[in-house]
């Protein structure tokens, strides 16, 4: 007790004799500011200012304006490096958005974030090439369509025909910064009833959709889970869409066209780990989704215009061909044998037809 006793004292006693004219960090103490006043034995009881001596009332006003300056003039080489070492080329991005009351349809944005301009840049189309099929921009962007040679016939070879790159729509340049758009549709009049059509059917869909959702969150909350509807009625949207965007195509590589979110996907591929106990454990539900017509596209093929029908999911499709003979493509059940191949693949030999006008629903 007595050594510490005496070093307090001695520290007392040196800053009445002006020997000791700085205490900062003694025993912990807080940084004050190294200003003493003119006689010297009065000591300035503010904070230093951070990493220097004093604080900020002491400070050289003069040196601060020089180190103001100094890290101007630095900084400004360091930036344009920074800006001259940056990546310069092209960076291109697209998207394409539907609307659920438009099937033969649909809007498209390509966006250039790059520091160079993008030329000729290409988005390609998967699929059938619906009759009638253009494009439509501001005629600035210059945009063109083309149609691809030798597009397989979708009756005869469907997996073929739904991966087949249909249709290029060319971008001659898009500047640095800038995000063009456009819409592709089909004008063909008989296709576009077909689609006013395949609107109605969907909004059925969508219902049989929510039915099921409420089935299982009451009945199966194991089954419920991984079960979305909202992004389960969307994935279903798009993929019933006459158009299928596939990847767009520039100087610096190939991307995949934002179309189908990941959550759309992921909805869309865990209904079908319950459709079968949906389909057997209610089909009072499925009834609501039932037609008569289905909608019938006029499509371009290597062998010349076709006729293609399309089965939107989750719907019992019944098709009445001369009246004497109905079947149900959804469970197979009133198909004979010899229609079915493998148990999954259905042949079939039916008049196709436009019909002047649709039923309701």
């Amino acid at each position: 007790m007595g050594g510490v006793f005496i070093i307090k004292s001695n520290l007392i006693f040196s800053l009445f004799k002006g020997k000791i004219k700085n205490v900062n960090n003694f025993y912990g103490m807080k940084k004050i500011c190294n200003a003493f006043s003119k006689s010297g034995n009065q000591q300035c009881p503010k904070s230093v200012f951070l990493g220097s001596r004093y604080c900020w009332h002491h400070q050289d006003l003069k040196a601060l304006i020089v180190a103001a300056i100094i890290s101007i003039l630095l900084g400004i080489p360091v930036s344009l490096i920074f800006y001259i070492l940056a990546d310069k080329n092209a960076d291109v991005s697209s998207e394409c958005s539907v609307s659920a009351n438009d099937y033969c349809g649909m809007r498209c944005t390509v966006k250039n974030s790059g520091r160079k301009n993008a030329e000729n840049t290409i988005l390609s189309f998967h699929g059938i090439l619906p009759d009638g099929t253009v494009v439509s921009s501001k005629p600035e962007y210059n945009i063109t369509l083309h149609e691809q040679i030798g597009i397989p016939d979708p009756n005869k070879n469907p997996e073929l025909a739904f991966d087949f790159n249909s249709i290029t729509v060319e971008i001659p340049n898009i500047p640095s910064g800038i995000t063009v758009d456009f819409n592709i549709f089909t004008t063909n009049k008989e296709n576009q009833k077909a689609c006013k059509y395949l609107s109605k059917i969907m909004e059925k869909v969508s219902e049989v959709v929510n039915l099921y959702g409420e089935k299982l969150k009451t009945n199966r909350q194991e089954l419920y889970v991984g079960w979305d509807t909202v992004n389960n009625i969307n994935a279903r949207i798009k993929r019933n869409n006459l158009y299928r965007p596939r990847f767009v195509h520039y100087e610096n590589g190939i991307k995949e066209i934002n179309f189908l979110t990941e959550d759309e996907i992921a909805a869309f591929n865990s209904s079908f780990k319950v459709k079968d106990y949906l389909m057997d454990g209610y089909p009072d539900i499925s009834k609501v989704a039932q037609f008569y017509n289905f909608p019938v596209i006029s499509v371009k093929t290597g062998s010349g215009n076709k006729l293609f029908m399309t089965f939107p999911e989750f719907t019992t499709i019944l098709v009445d061909s001369e009246k004497t003979k109905v079947m149900d493509f959804s469970s197979y059940k009133n198909l004979k044998p010899s229609e079915i191949v493998d148990g999954n693949t259905l042949r079939f030999q039916l008049p196709l037809i436009q019909p002047e006008t649709y039923s309701e629903i």
